[in-house]
Parts: structure tokens; sequence; C-alpha cells
């Protein structure tokens, strides 16, 4: 890692404390430029965006073991798009709040599949399950 990746990554983690995030979840089929389809601050619940990652889920360290880093997710707006199986990148960009000059370009937390998708009971958005 190098010191620029140090210091995005030290914004990122401030995020809350005056500072917020421009969040895309980019679907495409990566082998071109053309967007299928992108998820933004305007429809996702950004609330309820939770990351999970982990080495080892057991006491003990497990050589050749893997796990798959877990996103999850509530978006609005998405009724119509069936996403169930489909890649994305997970994009985020750290903003200061009252300073634009203060803004890092996007990073990729990583390129994900969704596993599943259910309607919220009553409510007129989806919960996205994805692993990486």
């Amino acid at each position: 890692m190098n010191e620029t990746d140090i210091e995005i990554n030290k914004k990122f983690r401030r995020i809350g404390n005056g500072r917020y995030a421009n969040i895309q979840l980019k679907f495409s089929n990566f082998s071109s430029d053309t967007s299928v389809f992108t998820i933004t601050n305007e429809t996702i619940h950004q609330e309820s965006i939770t990351l999970k990652q982990s080495i080892c889920d057991s006491d003990e360290l497990e050589f050749g073991g893997c796990i798959a880093s877990e996103l999850t997710f509530e978006v609005s707006e998405a009724m119509n798009a069936d996403i169930k199986g489909k890649k994305f990148e997970f994009l985020m960009q750290s903003v200061d709040v009252g300073n634009d000059s203060d803004c890092t370009d996007f990073k990729s937390l990583g390129v994900f599949i969704v596993d599943d998708v259910q309607m919220v009971d009553g409510k007129d958005y989806k919960k996205v399950t994805a692993y990486d």
C-alpha cells in the first residue's frame, strides 16, 4: 500500500465526522465502459449498508480456507431491475462537507455478485445481499 492509498483510507475512516460518501454500485459487463445499471446515493439507503470482511470466522486459523466478503444494502426504485446473479463494482468517494477541493477519487471496495434480493415486507424497497 503506497502513501496515497494510506491517506485515502484515513479519509474513508472519518466518514460521518464532517465527511460524507458518494456511493456507486456499477452493474456492467466489465468488458467495456458501458454501464448497464448504476445505483447511487439517491436510491440507496446509506444507513443500511454493511460490508463484512474476515480472514477466518473460527477461533483457529484454517489454511486454505476462504471466507467471502458480504455486502448488504437496501435500495429504492430498483423494482424493475433484475439484479440477482449480476456482477457489480462497489465504488465510494469521500467528500469533506463544505470543501469540494477535499474530495477523493472514487475508490473501488470490490467486485460483488448479487446472491439474494428480497422485497422488504410492506415497504417499497429491496434488501440485497452480495458476495465477492
